[in-house]
């Protein structure tokens, strides 16, 4: 038995390092940090560039922010969950939020290298680098206009929380929805092929390999 398992095994092994090399390469370019980091060291031009990365990455920041203030407004306390589930909380929360003021779509029109064109494509990519700067120096600046108006005991707290929920968001909440999204979509694809498969016969392609390319 532990023969078959130790062979089990080992047949598996290629495989996890084949599935953890490609997902480390899908983060390496979907992760609003590291994206940041692997743009910054490449040499080439991309259309996803290094400001526009880190403008994602804010809007990201500021909608955790957001967030833990609102939860902390309409919300007596946190222990009733305990201090690292609501910090967990805050950042699905964020991620959910990150989904309905748009980031994927700011995101998409970035990532299209519109900024240099005309008309539609031109104002769609301003206005998203608009909207993008807006809400992360928006949240920075009332950021810091709570730390300064309110007591420390009070603002530390929130701050503390603030942050942690962005860890849990960038280690955890994102990590975890880019491995699902790359899951779909490779289940997806192979969902196609095989309902192409349907409709395609191997003969028709013996029938075109077959066939002389002179008569």
């Amino acid at each position: 038995v532990i023969t078959n398992y130790s062979s089990l095994f080992a047949a598996a092994m290629p495989l996890l390092q084949h599935a953890l090399t490609r997902y480390w390469s899908i983060l390496q370019q979907q992760h609003s940090v590291l994206g940041v980091f692997t743009s910054a060291r490449s040499e080439e031009e991309e259309a996803f560039n290094f400001s526009e990365r880190a403008l994602c990455l804010g809007m990201s920041v500021g909608c955790t922010w957001i967030s833990v203030y609102s939860k902390a407004r309409n919300s007596a306390s946190s222990e009733e969950y305990g201090y690292y589930v609501d910090s967990m909380i805050c950042a699905v929360g964020a991620g959910i939020l990150n989904f309905g003021i748009g980031k994927s779509m700011v995101r998409y029109i970035l990532k299209k290298d519109w900024d240099q064109s005309k008309g539609f494509k031109g104002q769609s990519s301003l206005i998203a680098s608009a909207w993008a700067s807006i809400l992360s120096f928006g949240s920075l600046a009332h950021l810091v206009n709570f730390c300064i108006t309110r007591p420390t005991e009070i603002s530390s707290k929130l701050v503390e929380k603030w942050a942690h929920s962005v860890l849990m968001h960038i280690l955890v909440v994102e990590p975890l929805n880019i491995a699902l999204s790359a899951t779909l979509a490779g289940c997806g694809r192979r969902i196609w092929k095989s309902i192409l498969g349907l409709f395609t016969t191997p003969s028709e392609g013996q029938e075109d390999l077959e066939r002389p390319l002179l008569k």
